[in-house]
């Protein structure tokens, strides 16, 4: 998951919803579960694959790692929480 904090590091000037959560595991075994109190997910399910979540609810499987990022954003604007510089 570097891509992932790539992104938060390089972004770190965009301001964000400060009561907005974004639970990110490695693992699809735990990462849901120790997650679920997170406002989204971004958890490894698998080599070089992401699943997305809102809650607890898996939204998209199986990204390709490099798309994820880009995936999350789009899923976070979609339900109004993103805000724009």
């Amino acid at each position: 998951m570097p891509q992932l904090s790539v992104f938060c590091r390089r972004d770190a000037s965009v301001p964000v919803n400060p009561r907005l959560k974004i639970g990110i595991m490695g693992c699809i075994v735990n990462g849901p579960g120790e997650m679920a109190d997170a406002d989204y997910g971004y958890v490894g399910a698998g080599r070089g694959k992401i699943s997305l979540y809102k809650k607890k609810e898996c939204i998209e499987k199986n990204i390709p790692e490099e798309e994820a990022v880009e995936k999350l954003i789009e899923l976070i604007k979609r339900n109004g929480d993103y805000i724009e510089k």
